[in-house]
Order: C-alpha cells, then structure tokens, then sequence
C-alpha cells in the first residue's frame, strides 16, 4: 500500500506538471533543391520573405549529416565562399523573447597552418542595407570554435575538431532581455558520435551575456573565407529557427520528451524507467536522462510531468498503466516524491 500511495504522489506531480506549449518554426531551408547556383532559390517553410540572393554558392546533391543527429535529412546542401543571404519576417528585439536556431556546417580543403580566410559562419542580421551582424555562430580559422553578439564575445579552443573537415551540427539558443545589454546568446557544438538531446540540455558549451542586440532579426547570412586557401570552401544545411527547442531540433514522435523507452508514449514505464535511475550519473535517454546532462534529477521528472500522456496510452487509467509493471525501489520513489513535492509548491507560490 506504501509503495502504491508513493507512486501515486510521482504520477500526481507529472499530472499537474504538465503543460501546453505552442511550438512556432520560424524559418526552415534543407536546400533540397536541383543542383545550381542558390541565387533565387526560394523553398523551405516559415516567414521568408524573399529567395536567396548571392552567386557564390551553389546547391550539391546529398545532404549534410553526423552519427545521432536526431532527424533525417534528405536533398542537398550548399556550398561556397563569400556570402549568400535570405530574407525574413523581422523580430523586434526590443520585445523579450526566446529562439533557437540549428544548422549544419562542415569545411573542404582546409589547410590547419593557415590562419585566415578559413572560417564558416551562419549569421542573424538585421537591417535592410548593409552587414550589420547581430549573431554570429562561427568556425574559425584559427582552430576554435566562436560566439559573438553586440557587445561580447566567446571562443572554445578545440582544434582537434575545428581544424578538421567533419561536419558539426550548431544549436544556438537567444535570449532577448526587456532592457539594454539584456541579451543572451548560448550555443552548443556536436560533432561525429556525439549525443545530442533531444529536449534543451542543462549545459551549453558557450555562452554570452550582457550583449545588447540594438537592430531588429529579419535576415540569414551564410559567411565564410574568400577563398585564399586553394580549394577552400564552406558548407551548409538544414538552416532552422523556431520559438522551441523541440523545432529546431526536431526529434522522430518515438524520442518524444519523456519517452524514455521508444515506445511513443509517455506513461507509468517511463515513470518507473525514471524511478529506478534516479540521481544516475551516467544515465542515457533510455535510462531518462532527457536534458542530457547524464544525470537522472528533478530536471527530468519536470520533462516528463509537461508531457505526460503523450501517445495512444495517454487516457489509461491508474489500474490499468500500473497491470504488469514493476513497481520502483520505495527508496527512489520517496526521492521522486519529495523532489514533486518541492516543484508543487514552487508552482503555488508562483
């Protein structure tokens, strides 16, 4: 009966916990176009107000990809040097909001003892003349990989794996504050075998604060070296902003957050899933690490408990989830009931 009022107190906490999020995409572009030069190309999904613009780069049959990458890419990618810009439904940055932006880059012929004219960067722009750059997500030439918003900047020195030619999947989230230099800009690098999440992590690998974006969003800009290396060239794909991590990242319905054993639902197995790792230091999605910081805490339970009922199975009762499945160890399950309890008085108090 004990472990029943238990498992009672986590279902009730992922109940109450859960909560409707609108998701938006903004923009999208898999460049699955015929191969050609981009310059007046003009599919993909979201606001885009015009075609791409730019005789530098061109579409390539086959599309740019990494191991764990959590969604399929088909069609082709582009790849070039200079410049090539798209326009978009402006954002105004005076307004707090969040976005995320992904996309995938990877360099060709590139030569490590060169220290210029080598980098590859996707920008977020604003103005209708000129290059005024508000966000800039950057592998440089020089062996890092670079963040910069008006008014900072940060690199992370990684030369094994900027100076390679692999390709590296970029997710950027902004923070747009309500007043000046309240602005936040976070971005996280996933390279060949790496695990990506497939709901927002706790940790990103870069980070600038206090930035101060002064123009309004309204425009895409590929950038990279013009070419004094011989051969040189950058590519890209897959260009995504959305108001959600889950859109920029988009994840199969059988990674659904909080579906932690593949199933397409999330319920009782995924509780108990949940139950029996709990405070794991080297859990995996499988193991209910969904923020993937390889630790099982109150940061899983609450992505659990906002999408509790996913799938088919979602409308069960209590009696008929719980037929067949093992209950928890008491100990984790207790650990689950006072880290619910905590959240719902968190949620009273707001």
């Amino acid at each position: 009966m004990l472990q029943r009022s238990q498992t009672l107190i986590c279902l009730l906490a992922a109940t109450v916990l859960s909560t409707s999020v609108s998701a938006e995409l903004v923009i999208y572009d898999g460049f699955d176009y015929a191969p050609g030069v981009i310059v007046g190309y003009a599919g993909g999904e979201g606001t885009w107000t015009d075609a791409w613009s730019g005789t530098n780069y061109s579409v390539v049959a086959g599309s740019l990809t990494i191991p764990n990458l959590p969604f399929a890419t088909v069609g082709g990618h582009i790849s070039g040097t200079s410049t090539t810009n798209r326009n978009f439904t402006t954002i105004d940055t005076s307004v707090a909001a969040t976005y995320y932006c992904s996309w995938l880059v990877s360099r060709t012929n590139v030569d490590p003892e060169a220290t210029s004219s080598q980098w590859a960067d996707m920008n977020l722009r604003g103005g209708s003349t000129g290059f005024v750059q508000i966000l800039r997500g950057s592998n440089t030439s020089s062996g890092t990989y670079g963040l910069l918003a008006e008014g900072g900047t940060t690199d992370l020195a990684d030369p094994d794996v900027a100076d390679n030619e692999n390709v590296s999947f970029w997710v950027l989230k902004v923070n747009i504050g309500a007043g000046d230099n309240d602005d936040t800009l976070y971005a996280n690098i996933y390279t060949d075998g790496a695990a990506i999440p497939s709901a927002e992590p706790v940790n990103w690998d870069l980070a600038v604060t206090n930035a101060n974006l002064v123009d309004d969003i309204m425009k895409v800009t590929f950038w990279s070296g013009l070419g004094a290396v011989p051969g040189f060239s950058a590519q890209f794909d897959e260009i995504r902003m959305a108001t959600t991590y889950d859109e920029a990242v988009p994840v199969p319905a059988s990674f659904h957050p909080g579906d932690a054993n593949g199933d397409g639902l999330v319920n009782l197995s995924d509780l108990q899933i949940l139950g029996d790792n709990w405070q794991s230091t080297t859990a995996t999605w499988a193991e209910a690490d969904f923020t993937g910081d390889s630790i099982v805490n109150l940061a899983d339970l609450q992505i659990l408990g906002d999408n509790w009922g996913f799938g088919v199975g979602g409308d069960l009762s209590f009696d008929e989830a719980l037929a067949g499945v093992a209950i928890p160890e008491p100990a984790s399950l207790c650990l689950l009931g006072l880290a619910a309890a905590g959240l719902l008085r968190r949620r009273t108090r707001a």
